[in-house]
């Protein structure tokens, strides 16, 4: 029964994140990421990401790992937007595999098929782990370093060596989640530090020692073969400094799980209250429940303080939740897994036929990226009557796209013609302008949508950052 439960997650979650490679556009970051990718193999620099092109910059927005093994992805299959989302979309379905195990593991089938189920249905962590974002392979790092960082510190296991085996592979899949994304990295080691918090015992020094030891392989690899102690010098200089500032509290982060995480989001709430009820009594699932709250609460708890706040920084927020969530369904519906299993192949098969009848026209959804762009500075207007309707781009910023689109998309048709940034704004139009590129004062900088290579721009009249 739990091998074919196994082969169902693994199957469904294969047919959930794959479905979206070739039914949605790569977006913006995710055809960045690539084309640096992409560049690396034709220049065979691995120590250095770059556009390819003398007058850009070096990349140093984020440390390399995703990239590299996504120019390795492309030197194995090619060049294509569907590759290119082959490997997130892989992490994807393994850290749906990952939540059914370690959730059986501690809670029992139903909580383990559950705790898939949520984060297969969880629709923002599809929709950005699908796509070569670096949040969806950060998640699945993050999610690696607290399962096996617990599974580490569990009484249950007997043998000393495999203890420290766990403990040391999660110190490296923690360092994996730094090298992909950097600073963002700090709430899943939040989540191994309160694992580790949670799960104290006699061996507690012992298992951070042998952490940090794991932590240090990936990064002296690193340091030794890819110019990563000066990598990570631009990087905290370029990146970290221009783009963290503490500001006050933030509720959009809360806001979006309440909106966007249903019905998942009551659910995983009642089970932090209940964790603490079932802890007080000495239940041992009461501290489970009450650890994985915690942690998965770390990632938002993070970006209501400081860094600007995107929807898709949240991604890693949800394999962590899908824990408790899944155990608390499963205390409600304790047979769910043997009644699953009559109907579970026969409901695959007809949410494949769904997707397969109904997914929207490949054709009409691969339109120009910039057009996401345009979708998300609208997405972020609270008032509906001014929107942004035109995106035009300054000789710079044009070359730039242009150069980006060479490497990635089939052609030069996609290189829009360059706009004075000293004429005036219209109403309804976005500005994509190089950094160095200063504006007419009607223009007003569009903060949120700000990235290493553009700027934004709207009048001084719409604002659409909170």
């Amino acid at each position: 029964m739990s091998r074919r439960l196994e082969l169902w997650v693994v199957s469904a979650a294969v047919l959930v994140f794959f479905a979206q490679t070739s039914t949605f556009h790569l977006m913006f970051d995710g055809l960045t990421y690539a084309a640096l990718a992409k560049n690396i193999l034709r220049s065979g620099d691995w120590s250095r990401l770059h556009y390819g092109l003398e007058q850009y910059p070096d990349f140093f927005q984020h440390p390399p790992l995703a990239i590299w093994i996504q120019a390795a992805v492309f030197k194995l299959f090619g060049f294509s937007e569907a590759v290119s989302r082959v490997f997130p979309a892989s992490l994807a379905v393994l850290s749906a595999w990952m939540l059914f195990a370690y959730t059986k593991h501690i809670a029992g089938r139903s909580a383990g098929l559950f705790a898939a189920l949520v984060l297969i249905s969880s629709s923002r962590f599809v929709k950005w782990a699908s796509n070569f974002y670096l949040d969806g392979i950060l998640s699945f790092f993050g999610l690696g370093a607290a399962i096996l960082m617990s599974l580490a510190s569990a009484s249950e296991v007997r043998s000393t060596r495999r203890s420290r085996a766990l403990m040391i592979l999660g110190g490296a899949s923690l360092s994996c989640a730094f090298m992909v994304k950097g600073v963002a990295a700090l709430p899943a080691a939040g989540a191994c530090g309160l694992v580790l918090l949670f799960h104290m015992d006699r061996r507690f020094l012992i298992h951070v020692l042998l952490a940090i030891i794991g932590m240090a392989v990936p990064l002296m690899i690193w340091f030794g073969l890819g110019d990563g102690l000066d990598f990570l010098e631009r990087y905290f200089a370029i990146s970290v400094a221009g783009r963290a500032s503490f500001q006050q509290l933030s509720i959009h982060p809360w806001r979006n799980l309440y909106a966007l995480w249903l019905p998942w989001f009551p659910i995983f709430v009642w089970g932090l209250i209940f964790g603490f009820k079932a802890w007080s009594k000495r239940e041992p699932m009461g501290r489970e429940l009450v650890m994985w709250s915690f942690a998965a609460l770390a990632v938002p708890l993070a970006y209501s303080f400081g860094v600007v706040y995107m929807e898709h920084y949240l991604t890693p927020f949800y394999p962590l939740a899908a824990i408790p969530t899944g155990v608390m369904l499963s205390r409600w519906f304790p047979a769910f897994a043997e009644k699953a299993e009559k109907w579970m192949w026969g409901g695959l098969f007809v949410t494949a036929l769904l997707l397969a009848t109904f997914a929207p026209d490949v054709n009409q959804q691969k339109q120009h990226p910039a057009d996401f762009w345009l979708a998300s500075v609208n997405s972020l207007k609270v008032d509906s009557r001014s929107r942004i309707d035109k995106i035009v781009f300054t000789e710079k910023a044009g070359g730039l796209w242009l150069n980006l689109a060479i490497l990635l998309a089939r052609g030069e048709d996609q290189a829009i013609g360059s706009f004075d940034p000293l004429r005036q704004p219209q109403a309804g139009m976005l500005m994509v302008a190089s950094p160095g590129e200063v504006p007419s004062a009607n223009w007003g900088e569009v903060s949120c949508l700000r990235t290493p290579e553009f700027r934004f721009y709207s009048s001084r009249n719409e604002n659409y950052c909170e």
